[in-house]
C-alpha cells in the first residue's frame, strides 16, 4: 500500500523503510518493473500486488530520486482528492503442499504432514513415528491415511472386518472377534449365523457356559421351559413342567448342543457325565471337544487329539484342523499350516487364507496376507474388498 504522513502541514511518502540506506543510494527502477520486484518470496513472506485500477504506472513515481519529490506529492494529492485509491492486495508464497501441512500441529501431533485437497493426510510411517500422538498413544503404524495404535480396539471398530466378521477386539495387534457381541453385529451373524466368539472367530454355537444346566423346581402353578442356552430357566404359562431326570436330561435340546445328557441327582441337574455326552454334542462335531473332562466340581467337553479336529466342521470351515494349548492352558482346535488356511471355506469367503501365530493368545488363526487373497474371495466380489488390511489381517475396500 502507499503509505502516507504529514509534515509541516503537507503529505509526502513515508521513507522510514528506507532509513538504513543513504538517500544517493536509492535508485528509480526500470518503468516496466512492478513493486511486487521489491518483495521476492525469500526476503519477504508475501506478495504485494497493485489492483488493475491503478493504471497509473505509481511504481516509477513512488521511486523516483529526489528531485522527482514534488511531482510524487503532487500526484498523491491528486489522487485523494479525485476519490481514486491504489490498492493491494497480499497473499503468502506459493508454497508446496506439504510444506504447508508440515507447518501445523496436524502434523507435529497426528502425523498428517501431507496436503490432499483441503486436508492434511498421513502417507509415511516416519510421520506417524515422529509424532506427538506415537509417543503418547503408541499411534505409530500409517494405516490409510491416517496415524493408528494396532493394538486399540477402537480402530479394530471402525474397520470392515468388524462390520463383515466381528473383529473388533485388538489383541496382540490383530483385531479378533472377542465376545459375542462383536459377532452379534456383524454380518456374519445375520447372513450366516455366526453369532458366537471362538477362537477369536464368529462361529456357530459356543462353548459350554461356567454354570451347568440346571432346571429349577416348579413352582406351585404349570410352568414351561424356556431355552436359554447351558443356563435354562423356567417361566409360568400355564403347560405342563417335566423336573430333571435321567430320561428328561437325555431328550433335553442341551444334551445334543452341549453334552449335558446325564442326570446328577445330588444336583438335580443335567450334567456332562461320560465321553459319549460329548462324542454325541454339537462341541465335538462342530469344534473337535469330544471327551468329558471333569475339573473340581464340574465336567466339561474337551478337545484331546487331532483326529477329532480334523474332524470338525471348524477344519472345514477356519482351518481349525490340529489340537493347540492356549496361554490359558486350554487345549482347542486351531490352524498349524498355510494349507489348513488355504483348504478351509473362510479363504474362500473372507481371504483368510494365511497362517497367523497369534504368541499373544497362544493361538493360531488364518488372516488374509496379500492383496491376491483377497482378490479370489467372495468379500471382493460381493462387498468390493479387494485389498489386504496388514494391520487387521483382513480385506478391505480400497
Amino acid at each position: 500500500m502507499l503509505f502516507i504522513k504529514k509534515t509541516r502541514g503537507f503529505f509526502r511518502p513515508d521513507q522510514s523503510r528506507f532509513s538504513h540506506t543513504k538517500q544517493s543510494d536509492i535508485q528509480a527502477p526500470h518503468p516496466k518493473e512492478s513493486l511486487a520486484a521489491l518483495y521476492e518470496p525469500t526476503k519477504d513472506p508475501y506478495h504485494l500486488r497493485t489492483s488493475e485500477s491503478a493504471s497509473l504506472d505509481v511504481n516509477t513515481l513512488l521511486l523516483s530520486t529526489k528531485k522527482d519529490l514534488f511531482m510524487r506529492w503532487m500526484v498523491c494529492i491528486f489522487l485523494l482528492v479525485s476519490g481514486m485509491f491504489i490498492s493491494c492486495t497480499c497473499q503468502p508464497p506459493p508454497l508446496g503442499p506439504t510444506v504447508l501441512c508440515r507447518n501445523t500441529t496436524a502434523c507435529t501431533q497426528s502425523g498428517r504432514c501431507t496436503n490432499q485437497g483441503n486436508e492434511c493426510i498421513a502417507t509415511s510411517e516416519a510421520d506417524c513415528k515422529n509424532a506427538t500422538d506415537c509417543k503418547n498413544h503408541n499411534d505409530c503404524t500409517l494405516q490409510g491415511t491416517h496415524c493408528i495404535n494396532p493394538q486399540d480396539t477402537q480402530y479394530c471398530r471402525t474397520t470392515t472386518g468388524c462390520r463383515n466378521t466381528g473383529r473388533c477386539t485388538s489383541q496382540g495387534g490383530v483385531c479378533i472377534a472377542a465376545t459375542n457381541e462383536d459377532c452379534g453385529q456383524s454380518l456374519l451373524c445375520s447372513l450366516d449365523g455366526r453369532c458366537k466368539a471362538q477362537g477369536g472367530q464368529c462361529t456357530q454355537g459356543g462353548s459350554p457356559s461356567d454354570e451347568p444346566f440346571t432346571i429349577p423346581e416348579c413352582p406351585q402353578g404349570t410352568c414351561q421351559t424356556v431355552d436359554a442356552g447351558p443356563t435354562e430357566q423356567e417361566v409360568c404359562t400355564g403347560e405342563a413342567c417335566d423336573q430333571p431326570s435321567p430320561t428328561n436330561c437325555r431328550n433335553d435340546a442341551n444334551c445334543k448342543s452341549h453334552g449335558t445328557c446325564t442326570y446328577d441327582p445330588s444336583k438335580k441337574s443335567c450334567e456332562i457325565g461320560t465321553h459319549e455326552d460329548c462324542r454325541q454334542s454339537s462341541l465335538c462335531k462342530q469344534e473337535g471337544r469330544c471327551y468329558s473332562y471333569r475339573q473340581r466340581s464340574r465336567a466339561a467337553c474337551v478337545v484331546l487329539n487331532n483326529a477329532d479336529c480334523a474332524r470338525s466342521t471348524r477344519c472345514k470351515e477356519q482351518g481349525n484342523c490340529t489340537i493347540q494349548q492356549t496361554r490359558n492352558r486350554e487345549s482347542v482346535c486351531a490352524p498349524n499350516t498355510e494349507a489348513h488356511c488355504k483348504q478351509s471355506d473362510t479363504c474362500k469367503t473372507e481371504g483368510r487364507c494365511g497362517l497367523y501365530r497369534n504368541r499373544y493368545a497362544g493361538e493360531n488363526i488364518c488372516i488374509a496376507k496379500t492383496d491376491e487373497d483377497c482378490k479370489h474371495s467372495d468379500a471382493c466380489k460381493n462387498y468390493g474388498e479387494c485389498e489386504v488390511d496388514t494391520t487387521t489381517g483382513s480385506c478391505k475396500t480400497p
